[in-house]
């Protein structure tokens, strides 16, 4: 909240106007932060419309860098579509390499703008452990995460199975999960971009972060998965885990 403070004074003082969604003028969109949270790295987006300049530019990560020592990366995002899709499909990196790293237990991950990684990754960290363990895996399984993000809980799961296949839509995302796996040495992942039907019959458990009505994962699945849904408020932790076998998902909500 400090650091999107700070930029929006810097916006202020130096007239750089907002965008209108009913005109559909003005540059600034959003101010999206990611922060790692063992890592304490950075991350500033600014989404805009159209240019602000480059002498804006310039001086807005002149400031940043100079208050924020743990700013890794600022990104510009550009999204000029008359959309309520917060970020736009083109990255300009202002400085950095475009990107950070967090832990989650002994695993590191590369987060890009484009990719959702889990806003509470300690109680991730926790939800991973339980779940796993209740799934049962065995070196025998083949393990699809469904929707996998940046491949979390793929390769949480990786050294439990024989195989995990990853299934994103989001192709940067996709990257951010194959770098993923090769930074952790993790040889027995693959990570495909594309929709979730495809290949979902063949898997001997199926991950899966959003649970949708009519969404079957055939038969073979849906006798072999316990469906955790899961609650991740911090305070009460696994204690808000609720136990139903009523679907064919191990359902993380969302907990990349």
């Amino acid at each position: 909240q400090e650091i999107a403070r700070s930029i929006i004074e810097f916006i202020k003082e130096n007239k750089i106007s907002i965008y209108d969604e009913e005109k559909q003028n003005g540059a600034i969109r959003h101010i999206v932060i990611k922060v790692g949270k063992y890592t304490k790295q950075i991350m500033c987006i600014l989404v805009v419309n159209e240019e602000i300049g480059k002498t804006n530019e310039n001086k807005l990560v002149e400031m940043l860098c100079t208050k924020y020592k743990d700013v890794k990366t600022i990104v510009k995002n550009i999204n000029n579509k008359n959309t309520n899709v917060i970020l736009g499909k083109q990255n300009v990196n202002l400085y950095g390499d475009g990107y950070i790293e967090d832990k989650l237990g002994e695993y590191t991950f590369k987060i890009s703008p484009m990719s959702f990684y889990q806003v509470n990754p300690i109680q991730a960290e926790v939800l991973y452990n339980t779940a796993i363990e209740a799934a049962n895996l065995s070196k025998e399984d083949t393990l699809f995460d469904l929707y996998c993000g940046i491949g979390t809980i793929g390769i949480f799961a990786s050294k439990k199975v024989k195989q995990v296949y990853g299934i994103e839509i989001v192709e940067q995302a996709i990257e951010d999960a194959k770098e993923n796996a090769k930074i952790n040495n993790v040889k027995n992942a693959e990570f495909i971009c594309g929709d979730v039907e495809v290949l979902r019959d063949q898997a001997d458990l199926a991950c899966n972060d959003r649970l949708r009505r009519g969404e079957g994962l055939g038969d073979q699945v849906q006798e072999r998965v316990e469906h955790r849904n899961a609650d991740q408020r911090q305070d009460d932790g696994v204690k808000d885990l609720e136990h139903a076998v009523t679907a064919g998902f191990l359902d993380l909500h969302g907990a990349h």
